[in-house]
């Protein structure tokens, strides 16, 4: 009976010990393994939703393009109806040829002087002229008319008519704006 115990203490006891192996392998190394695995997927899950999150930046991206494209037309059109100092001469030969056109002859053009009406902003600036015509009202009206039709932010200030000669030859006086860009809109 003796060797019987002994014969069933051995068979209970091997698989203890295989057992307690077992487990002592699974707390040493592959809890740890598993504790990184874990670690590493939810690394992974992080990155993916990174990705995802990018992927969907860059399918926007043609759209944002576009949205740069529409603004840079949008900056030349303003650019170009904003000139520099130095189209001033354009201008002014526009408008002499305007003034031709619609039959209105100068008697003087004058810029005014800063202190009398110049005002500042970030992007532009603006000049004022003091103008002064002959010409009769129909004259007058196609003159400014065509004056603010112009493809340059042009505004008539005030507009002093005196009497001349005769209803064609009114002595006008116009003070007008005109608005010009400081530096480029963009790059």
């Amino acid at each position: 009976m003796a060797k019987v115990k002994k014969e069933n203490l051995r068979l209970f006891l091997l698989p203890l010990i295989l057992l307690m192996l077992i487990i002592s392998t699974f707390f040493l190394l592959l809890r740890p393994i598993k504790k990184r695995l874990d670690e590493s997927a939810k690394m992974l899950a992080q990155k993916k939703a990174k990705l995802a999150e990018m992927k969907k930046e860059i399918s926007g991206y043609p759209e944002v393009k576009k949205e740069l494209a529409r603004l840079k037309v949008r900056a030349n059109f303003y650019e170009n109806y904003l000139p520099r100092e130095e189209m001033l001469p354009s201008f002014f030969s526009k408008l002499t040829k305007i003034a031709d056109e619609t039959g209105v002859k100068y008697s003087s053009l004058k810029p005014l002087k800063e202190k009398e009406g110049a005002v500042s902003a970030a992007l532009y600036e603006e000049k004022k002229f003091e103008l002064r015509l002959i010409c009769g009202f129909h004259q007058l009206g196609y003159f400014i008319n065509r004056l603010e039709r112009m493809n340059r932010f042009v505004e008539v200030k005030e507009l002093r008519i005196n009497r001349g000669k005769d209803i064609f030859n009114e002595n006008v006086r116009l003070l007008i704006s005109l608005y010009l860009l400081r530096g480029p809109l963009h790059k």
